[in-house]
């Protein structure tokens, strides 16, 4: 047969194949089957129905003491009962303040305790950059090329001079050993442009100052007021303000609510004790006029707490930490911190009557709140806190509880036994463009505060209201109308405000023109004799390294030239700068930039060798006299007062300075 022919074969026959195949199987398996024995002649269903029955049973039955043997005590127990009855020694729990039973006469009625101003008032300006929201993150200084670390000044250590024994002597003299080349100490070999130590080229990489340098805030992304899982990015902008710090004088407050509240009929320790609420801010211009010509009309509204919360809120990337003990402070009358960048905040921020801690400045690497704020449903509620809106009206009834229970709002604080002398006030006057009336440079501003507490005779919750029977008659005069507005018009006007504080000082804005002095290298000095009389004479003029920053509104930043100067310099320059991105810390090189300002060097004094250390290196402090256009005022500055500033925007650490 062909292969085709044994092909066709297939074809045709393979079904009968596998056909044939599959039955044979079949047959195989059934015979299998055939030749096993009846599973029925060894298990038969009611035997194994039985089998099962028994091991239920049996693990049904009580097992307890073939598996838990009987425990015998290893210790006595009715020492150790009458031990845990014997009463607790209580002194190492107790509290600091505790509360004292006293007895109170019925007959003496509630009178008002006195609302005191706010004192002290102190006014400062400051312009520079702080940390604002933004979606995108990006800024202008992003876009800039990054600067060419400088190569850093490694200063030779001047050789310590040795002793040599006199020529003939055993002993030591006083003759120096060593050469004559006392100048050479001042003279400086420039390093490889390494930084603290790094394997990298300062060149080749990404030229980033220390976190040491950063006295504001550390920026980082803030939770998104428009969504819940995402943040937005801190960038910096040019912010212009006047803040003001004031005290309120606390412990005369606790000591006035005592004495009008605490021996009188109804006294409630959480109800009658001093809570903060409110606080407003009003400024005058005297630009033109005196303190003592201003009428009430020349004052105007500038500042309450919920608008400075709401900045914090919906403006800021973040705020600064605070640096004072807490118990100065009270949420209500002292502000949040402007998340201010770089600069040291604390000298704007505090007050001479309030001690600081001086703590290291926090980083701020707690976990951020992802929960999203909406300002709308921020409401003035509870002693000095703006908490969330809950929804719900208060219903003032004919029936309501007078004095009844101790819980106020939630809160279980009681008179204080030891209050503090002072709490602080803060607030901030920005410059908007947007606002007509914020503060214009050039002009010349005084400020006033008053502050608001909790009525204790009509507080804010009105299950607290004390019973008409126990107030003063003045009181109970005050407080029926104020009842009667609340039940009608549902408005419960629960604050009591404090007069206005005295005037503060005059402020003015910053012009963002600041100049930062560095050493000062004094002139070569001779002696000549004139008439008989000895007199110094110096020949060449004396220089000093300053550096001449002016803020730039586009870049958020202040745009810094370390430059030399001497007597009778118009401080202004321009050309390529190295720029501090205030948020990644990074310098930036910006060309073609500029700094214009009509304020001139008059005078310099400094730099000469110090007598006590000759020999040494060490110089006078430098003194710089200079006119300062933008104020039209002269100005002295020396390099002691501004040397953290010169140091960071000189660069001076990485120059090796």
């Amino acid at each position: 047969m062909d292969a085709d022919k044994i092909k066709q074969f297939f074809v045709r026959h393979v079904e009968k194949m596998i056909l044939a195949v599959v039955a044979m199987f079949s047959m195989f398996l059934i015979y299998q089957g055939l030749q096993l024995e009846d599973f029925r002649k060894e298990h038969q269903p009611e035997t194994l129905e039985t089998d099962a029955t028994q091991v239920r049973r049996q693990i049904d039955d009580d097992h307890t003491e073939a598996i838990i043997p009987e425990r015998i005590p290893s210790f006595n127990i009715v020492a150790r009962t009458n031990a845990s009855q014997k009463p607790v020694d209580f002194t190492a729990y107790r509290l600091p303040n505790m509360w004292k039973v006293e007895e109170i006469d019925s007959t003496i009625r509630r009178d008002d305790p006195n609302i005191l101003a706010p004192r002290d008032l102190i006014v400062r300006s400051y312009v520079g950059s702080i940390a604002v929201r933004s979606r995108t993150g990006s800024y202008a200084l992003t876009s800039l090329e990054a600067a060419e670390q400088p190569e850093k000044i490694v200063k030779k250590e001047p050789e310590k001079k040795k002793k040599r024994p006199r020529r003939g002597g055993g002993g030591y003299g006083d003759e120096d050993y060593g050469d004559d080349d006392g100048d050479m100490e001042g003279e400086m070999d420039y390093g490889d442009g390494f930084m603290d130590g790094d394997s990298m080229a300062g060149a080749s990489r990404v030229w980033t100052l220390r976190d040491t340098i950063n006295f504001g805030i550390k920026a980082v992304p803030v939770p998104s007021l428009r969504s819940a899982t995402t943040n937005e990015q801190p960038v910096p902008d040019i912010a212009s303000f006047i803040v003001g710090t004031a005290v309120v004088p606390h412990r005369e407050m606790v000591e006035s609510f005592k004495r009008s509240l605490k021996a009188a009929d109804g006294y409630n320790p959480m109800r009658d004790l001093p809570r903060y609420h409110e606080f407003q801010v009003q400024r005058a211009d005297v630009t033109d006029r005196d303190v003592e010509d201003l009428t009430d009309d020349d004052w105007i509204l500038r500042g309450s707490r919920l608008k400075y919360a709401a900045d914090a809120a919906t403006k800021w990337a973040g705020f600064c930490p605070e640096v004072l003990p807490p118990e100065f402070r009270d949420d209500a009358i002292t502000t949040y911190i402007p998340p201010i960048l770089i600069d040291d905040y604390r000298r704007i921020t505090g007050h001479p009557l309030i001690p600081d801690t001086f703590s290291p400045l926090a980083t701020q690497d707690e976990e951020i709140d992802d929960t999203p704020l909406n300002i709308e449903d921020l409401q003035l509620v509870g002693p000095g806190r703006a908490q969330m809106n809950m929804g719900g009206d208060e219903d003032y009834s004919d029936d309501m509880d007078y004095g009844g229970g101790y819980g106020y709002g939630g809160y279980s604080m009681a008179m204080e036994e030891d209050p503090v002398d002072y709490k602080l006030m803060r607030f901030y006057d920005f410059y908007d463009p947007r606002d007509k009336d914020s503060p214009k440079l050039g002009r010349v501003y005084v400020y006033r505060l008053r502050v608001s507490l909790i009525d204790p005779n009509f507080p804010q919750d009105a299950q607290m209201q004390p019973a008409p029977g126990v107030l003063s008659a003045d009181v109970y005069a005050r407080i029926v109308p104020l009842l009667e507005q609340a039940r009608t018009a549902k408005d419960r006007q629960f604050q009591r405000w404090s007069d206005w504080s005295e005037p503060s000082p005059p402020a003015r804005l910053g012009s963002g023109e600041e100049l930062y002095t560095g050493p000062i290298t004094a002139g070569k000095r001779f002696r000549v004799q004139v008439g008989g009389k000895a007199i110094d004479y110096e020949r060449d003029p004396p220089s000093v390294k300053v550096v001449l920053t002016q803020l730039d509104p586009r870049l958020g930043t202040r745009i810094p030239f370390w430059t030399d100067i001497s007597e009778g310099s118009v401080l202004s320059t321009k050309g390529e700068a190295n720029v501090l991105d205030p948020i990644s810390l990074e310098v930036k090189k910006l060309p073609d930039a500029k700094v214009e300002s009509g304020s001139t060097v008059i005078d310099l004094d400094g730099g000469h060798p110090l007598a006590i250390a000759e020999g040494e290196g060490m110089t006078e402090p430098g003194m710089m006299l200079f006119y300062d256009a933008a104020t039209g005022q002269l100005k002295v500055t020396s390099e002691l007062s501004e040397q953290r500033k010169y140091r960071i925007y000189s660069y001076a650490d990485d120059r090796g300075l």
